[in-house]
């Protein structure tokens, strides 16, 4: 096995170690915990907003849950899938399409500028920026070329990778995109009709979904951002996440800033202008329209996986470049973004901390909820502030989990009320989920796994 194998194998490892050992930090966090807790207490493959090739990550917990293993295994095997899905389409971009820098595309897009988002692997943006990387080595990839696959075929294996990559997320359209005008430059497909085949599926595809979301929904609300696109872009310095991203360009997206500024100089020098051209108008374009959709003010982790394609954007036509580089060359700039990569791994590590001090504040919590003999607890809005355990609408899927990992019978749940609801406290027979999903019958909870008391939930921390 060659150098550059045998590195992207160890990063590889490295992030897989990561995913394990900060496993209840990752998956005890919000949409995380609720996608999971819906995994295990229905027994099934969990899809949100209609995103069905995002479930991919599912299956092995999924499957933990049907072997009858504890709680405490199928948490640790839901942290680990998401790298395992990422291991797998690197193992299939590298030895079956034949494109050799696929992997480090994947950890870098996966990793860089993604120090909160580690910790929120159940984001969808992840596993979308992936299939990208799958989509690019079908188009660039050695093996299977416009060449040397049938017109129909190549034109439905793209359509069907176009496909898997619009229903894990919206975003993929730029990607999609873009990869599609590096390939109309790169491999000079002007005059191929294939190519403006695949431009126009994917913008007709991607066109009909937002025609067909429901304004009530996630996504819908997204879509609608984009009517409020001339006000907000009248107000674009004043908008929060405008003032989040540029604080943020000196040191979260300084690698990436370099990249582009490094990159933006290679054309010139190379007078690659069409590259020039798709590069630049491609990562502005990408920023400016999440700075306008995402406006509103939002944890660290969701503002960072808003942001996450500018680095596939700046850094995929980096390691095209790479491969015209003589081979000591394309050694050395592997090294060097391997060594990001790692870099971003000890970022994460140091971010860790704050998710680990969250986990322990819960962690008590709990263990208050069982000195006082109890099973189901309620605190307050100023309680989560005061004890800095937020974003809290999940708080009752983190607990339930937490406190079930060995044994269902110790199953506690922990509810914040934000409208100080007194009937909270009256029925024995109640669960509390999420604000938007509240009172659930406790028969509704799979006993396996959750086995909570018959009694009421009682306030906490009065």
């Amino acid at each position: 096995m060659n150098l550059r194998k045998s590195i992207t194998f160890l990063l590889f490892l490295i992030v897989a170690i990561l995913s394990i050992w900060f496993f209840k930090e990752r998956v005890l966090y919000v949409d995380s915990a609720a996608q999971l807790f819906k995994i295990v207490n229905f027994e099934r493959i969990n899809v949100e907003a209609n995103r069905y090739t995002s479930a991919l990550p599912d299956f092995l917990p999924f499957l933990f849950v049907k072997l009858g293993l504890s709680l405490r295994w199928v948490t640790m095997a839901y942290s680990f899938a998401f790298v395992l899905s990422f291991f797998i389409l690197f193992l299939i971009s590298e030895f079956f399409l034949r494109v050799k820098y696929a992997g480090i595309l994947i950890l870098l897009v996966a990793t860089l500028s993604a120090r909160h988002t580690f910790f929120h692997p159940s984001t969808e943006t992840h596993l979308a920026l992936v299939y990208c990387a799958l989509f690019y080595s079908w188009i660039f990839g050695r093996r299977f070329t416009l060449q040397n696959v049938h017109p129909v075929l190549y034109l439905l294996v793209s359509a069907l990778l176009i496909t898997i990559c619009y229903f894990a997320h919206p975003v993929t359209v730029f990607l999609i995109l873009f990869i599609l005008a590096l390939s109309l430059v790169y491999h000079k497909l002007t005059k191929d009709y294939r190519i403006y085949i695949l431009l126009a599926f994917t913008l007709f595809i991607y066109s009909i979904k937002t025609l067909v979301t429901k304004t009530g929904d996630y996504e819908g609300h997204l879509f609608q951002n984009l009517t409020l696109f001339n006000k907000n872009l009248g107000e674009l310095g004043s908008l929060y996440t405008f003032k989040w991203f540029t604080s943020k360009l000196w040191n979260l997206y300084l690698p990436t800033l370099f990249a582009l500024i490094a990159t933006n100089i290679w054309f010139i020098i190379k007078k690659k202008w069409w590259q020039l051209a798709l590069i630049n108008s491609f990562s502005v374009g990408f920023v400016l329209i999440s700075i306008l959709v995402y406006y509103q003010p939002d944890s660290e982790a969701m503002l960072e996986k808003s942001f996450m394609p500018l680095s596939f954007i700046v850094f995929l036509p980096v390691l095209i470049e790479i491969g015209e580089l003589v081979k000591r060359h394309q050694q050395n700039v592997f090294i060097l973004l391997s060594l990001l990569v790692l870099g971003n791994y000890a970022l994460i590590i140091w971010t860790s901390k704050k998710f680990t001090i969250r986990q322990q504040k819960i962690i008590e919590l709990v263990h208050q909820l069982d000195q006082q003999g109890k099973c189901k607890g309620l605190i307050s809005e100023d309680d989560v502030r005061s004890l800095d355990i937020g974003p809290d609408w999940a708080l009752s899927c983190e607990t339930i989990i937490l406190s079930s990992f060995d044994n269902p019978d110790k199953s506690k749940t922990l509810f914040v009320d934000t409208k100080n609801d007194a009937t909270l406290t009256e029925r024995k027979d109640l669960f509390l989920y999420a604000p938007f999903w509240s009172k659930w019958d406790q028969a509704l909870l799979n006993q396996k796994y959750f086995r909570l008391c018959d009694e009421p939930y009682i306030r906490l921390l009065e």
